[in-house]
């Protein structure tokens, strides 16, 4: 399970034992849910900015980081087909 919280930190919770696997310090405060596709966690952080981790293995380093321009504040996202809303 893939989460984060308003203090900017990322998480991967074990579903099973509730044991944390993985955690980041991200770009800013995240307050829309991570959404997982494929191979990939995306973190969207209340700033506009979007951290790409490798969800196979993820790593201190995000594989892709953007920032959306203009964007005061991001709350959340949806997944729609090819991207996000």
């Amino acid at each position: 399970v893939w989460m984060c919280g308003k203090v900017g930190v990322g998480y991967r919770i074990e579903l099973a034992s509730g044991r944390e696997i993985w955690s980041k310090r991200l770009a800013a405060e995240c307050w829309a849910s991570p959404l997982a596709s494929r191979s990939h966690v995306y973190f969207f952080a209340v700033n506009g900015v979007t951290q790409v981790f490798d969800a196979s293995v993820p790593g201190d380093s995000p594989v892709a980081e953007s920032s959306l321009e203009g964007m005061e504040r991001t709350y959340g996202v949806a997944a729609a087909r090819n991207g996000f809303v």
